[in-house]
């Protein structure tokens, strides 16, 4: 390898990891709205059986799929389910050329019902 082809790659290595901050900049979270949790709220709630949740966030463009393992609460905790739970997340706006900002609904179960709502921001970012 010529040492110009080597000064091109490490410019474009070190360009490169300059660009991450500044596009995870870009991805930075707005917090849940009132008038976006009031809105979920008025579809899903606790005590309400689990395909009904499920069936109330697609009918308001929420894109939800089964889950197992854990997730994280509004707090930024995690917590560890032992059966299956649901994601729902929606996409309202781009707000950088490679993230949108998501609003992420946790549907965790007690048994066939919704036991909680979790109502979370997170960055949804294209992989590299």
């Amino acid at each position: 390898m010529t040492s110009t082809n080597l000064n091109k790659m490490l410019y474009g290595r070190i360009m490169a990891t300059g660009l991450v901050p500044l596009l995870l900049w870009g991805c930075a979270l707005s917090p849940v709205t009132n008038s976006t949790r009031d809105d979920i709220n008025a579809h899903v709630h606790a005590g309400m059986t689990m395909s009904d949740a499920r069936n109330e966030m697609e009918s308001i463009d929420y894109l939800c799929r089964t889950r197992s393992g854990s997730y994280f609460d509004e707090n930024g905790e995690e917590h560890v389910v032992s059966s299956p739970f649901v994601i729902c997340d929606a996409r309202p706006g781009t707000f950088s050329f490679v993230c949108n900002d998501r609003t992420q609904v946790t549907l965790v179960p007690d048994g066939d019902r919704v036991r909680n709502v979790q109502i979370t921001k997170a960055p949804s970012c294209i992989k590299q």
